[in-house]
């Protein structure tokens, strides 16, 4: 898994337990197995992070309802 990856599951377990203006960029990169230095490798701040897990799940949404759509029987 590459080291954004594991930094994105452990926000997403962070966000989930504590809500984004509580979680920690220290407890993200501890639960990741990475170093403060590999958070900010690939994010400048927490709220970068936040905005690309957003930009990944809208992405998949709407991915799904392309393909609803697209399998949609017309009437």
């Amino acid at each position: 898994m590459r080291p954004y990856r594991k930094l994105k599951a452990a926000a997403l377990g962070e966000c989930d337990r504590v809500g984004f203006a509580c979680a920690s960029v220290d407890r993200i990169c501890e639960a990741a197995g990475y170093t403060r230095g590999a958070f900010y490798a690939n994010y400048k701040t927490k709220q970068e992070l936040l905005l690309d897990l957003l930009s990944e799940y809208h992405a998949a949404e709407i991915a799904g309802w392309r393909s609803t759509i697209a399998s949609a029987h017309d009437m």
